[in-house]
């Protein structure tokens, strides 16, 4: 698994919860992730919707570019139903919104 967020403690977090003897692989930009992915393949990738340097639906243009195969599911605490339906079409599987997810400096 791939975590890609700008945020370090929610990467650490997501990487704790999903470890269960599992490698979990992080980022903190879409330019990271395509370095990672390309390194070491992961099946599934969470990946934040805002970030700097390479943003998510840039992300996502480039995985369908390079046909990797992998499993995208976008994540954001400031989703709206375009920003899902645009992802959804740009290839991501599935697009979580939740607030939960939201660090203490949002809320």
């Amino acid at each position: 698994m791939l975590v890609i967020d700008d945020e370090s403690s929610l990467r650490h977090i997501l990487k704790m919860v999903l470890w269960r003897g599992r490698d979990v692989c992080e980022a903190a930009d879409g330019k990271q992730a395509l370095v990672c992915q390309q390194k070491h393949p992961c099946a599934i990738v969470l990946c934040d919707i805002r970030m700097p340097v390479l943003n998510s639906m840039a992300f996502l243009r480039q995985v369908a570019l390079l046909r990797l195969s992998v499993t995208v599911i976008m994540m954001s605490v400031y989703g709206t139903l375009d920003t899902a339906v645009e992802c959804l079409k740009a290839g991501a599987f599935d697009y979580i919104s939740n607030s939960t997810f939201a660090p203490a400096w949002a809320a």
